[in-house]
């Protein structure tokens, strides 16, 4: 078909040709072929006899059809002939239907008909293959094999492959009329015919089977094709088992270059005699991963060691200083007592010699207060205890104490509950109280106050006076760490706001000790986790 026009062309093996005579009426009188045309006007049957070689006018029974609309070519061969006829598909109906049969007139004088092939003149439907399904199913079917696309009947619509298989091209085979393919249902399946697997499925249309999918594949190069595939994949395990190997590789290297560097920081932070050279490690500091972790944790340590560290350089000189003055004192007391004969005078010498006795007493009891203070920490049983009426007793007694002094405090109204151990906090604010009494002068105040943030309790102490020097800053709370100047007359180990700092941490807080905004004093403030309730404890 091209162009909405059937062509034909028929060879028939006939030893006698007999043409049609002009003169004699009947058009069955000669070897002639018998077209049956089903279209929207009902059958209509065309006879196609020639009285010799060349063009010639069908010769319609019945019903007259268009002038040109069906034309036919006879040519005479060795065999017998050929006819080529032309007839548009709109004569054909939809779907189109066409009757063929070939009348053959043995002998010329009777004329009469003697066969007719085939011998009924019904109609069968036209199988035409679209150029459209066959480019469309060529563009699909791409490995070694063939592709049919058939109707009910077997007939083939359209055909697609290349390779050895049923016998014939598929672009020129008409019917698929397999005995394998009978056996299968309407659901599809596989069937093997010798070498070849052929493989089925049904093609539906409004729930009714209309034709089926044919695929043929040798089972050699099926096979063939299988291994190529397991050999891809293989390579491409290979491929990535190989990247991901480089890969480990790399990262192993990496991650031990990383070990080594931060080995050789922390070796050089110490020199052959052991003394801290640094701080803290760059290496791996800003890292996210275990390594800086570890890098952090390592520098943690090595700050608390050099904190130790020069509490221990400084604990030599401070002792000295600390123990020199009272003994000084108390041998110039003495001194003066076995040249002194008046009573007034060796009294006075005396009181002297006691007070050095006591400033050297103290500075002992500091000493054993802190070197026994992390020990004792431990052993603390904490328990749930009302901080605001803890300040509020505290402050009541300081009042007392110091009556001269200016107390102010901001307490808030209710309860406010953290665990500890409430000698131990009395403690932190006696060390708290005495520093800010030693700096505050006696026209100066001195303010207490507390307050809840983030889920803490904020507890502040404020005093006037001068603020703490720029270069102390930093070591404020650390051992043997004093703004006190020499020869002010005031114990200045440096180890009060040390001990308030070391209970803050026991009880799971901090300390922060810094100048106020407006300068006129220092304000150290202390931060402890609230207590849970007892059932969110619990669960």
């Amino acid at each position: 078909t091209h162009g909405g026009v059937l062509y034909g062309l028929l060879r028939v093996d006939d030893p006698q040709v007999v043409y049609r005579h002009p003169g004699i009426p009947r058009p069955d009188s000669s070897d002639h072929l018998l077209l049956t045309l089903a279209g929207g006007a009902g059958q209509r049957r065309l006879i196609l006899a020639a009285e010799g070689p060349g063009f010639y006018a069908p010769l319609g029974l019945g019903h007259g059809l268009p002038g040109t609309a069906v034309a036919a070519a006879w040519q005479p061969t060795a065999s017998g002939y050929t006819v080529e006829f032309r007839v548009p598909l709109g004569l054909l109906g939809s779907p189109p239907l066409l009757g063929l049969n070939v009348v053959d007139v043995g002998d010329p004088v009777e004329r009469q008909p003697r066969a007719r092939l085939p011998v009924d003149g019904g109609v069968r439907p036209l199988i035409h293959r679209p150029q459209s399904l066959e480019s469309r199913l060529g563009g699909l079917v791409d490995a070694p094999g063939r592709t049919w696309v058939i109707d009910r009947e077997g007939w083939v619509r359209a055909g697609a492959g290349r390779g050895a298989g049923l016998g014939d091209d598929p672009a020129g085979r008409a019917r698929l009329d397999l005995p394998e393919l009978a056996t299968l249902s309407d659901a599809g399946g596989t069937a093997r015919l010798g070498d070849l697997l052929l493989a089925y499925a049904p093609v539906s249309w409004q729930g009714q089977r209309v034709g089926s999918v044919v695929v043929e594949q040798r089972i050699d190069q099926l096979l063939l094709s299988r291994y190529g595939a397991f050999a891809e994949l293989a390579l491409a395990t290979l491929g990535l088992f190989g990247l991901s190997v480089a890969g480990l590789l790399l990262f192993a290297s990496r991650l031990a270059w990383r070990i080594r560097r931060l080995g050789r920081e922390t070796g050089a932070a110490l020199d052959e005699r052991g003394r801290l050279l640094a701080e803290s490690l760059a290496a791996e500091a800003a890292s996210g991963d275990e390594l800086g972790d570890l890098s952090r944790a390592i520098s943690g340590l090595l700050g608390r060691l050099q904190r130790h560290t020069r509490f221990l350089h400084a604990l030599p000189r401070t002792l000295r200083h600390e123990i020199s003055n009272p003994l000084n004192t108390i041998a110039t007391a003495l001194q003066n007592l076995g040249a002194e004969s008046s009573p007034a005078q060796r009294e006075r010498y005396l009181a002297g010699a006691n007070r050095g006795l006591q400033r050297l007493e103290a500075t002992l009891n500091g000493l054993t207060e802190a070197a026994n203070l992390d020990e004792a920490l431990q052993q603390e049983e904490h328990r749930p205890l009302d901080l605001r009426e803890l300040l509020a007793t505290y402050l009541d007694s300081l009042q007392l104490q110091y009556p001269e002094r200016r107390l102010l405090a901001a307490l808030p109204a209710g309860a406010v509950t953290v665990h500890g151990a409430g000698h131990r906090l009395e403690q932190l604010l006696d060390k708290l109280f005495d520093n800010a009494l030693d700096f505050t002068p006696a026209d100066g105040r001195i303010g207490l106050g507390l307050e809840l943030s983030g889920g803490q309790a904020q507890l502040r102490v404020e005093n006037s006076g001068p603020p703490l020097p720029p270069a102390l800053q930093g070591q404020a709370g650390e051992a043997m760490v004093s703004s006190r100047q020499p020869g002010s007359g005031a114990q200045h180990l440096g180890l009060g706001l040390f001990v308030a700092r070391r209970i803050a941490e026991a009880h799971g807080g901090t300390l922060a000790l810094g100048n106020l905004a407006d300068g006129s004093g220092v304000g150290v403030s202390v931060a402890l986790p609230l207590a849970r309730p007892a059932g969110r404890a619990a669960g």
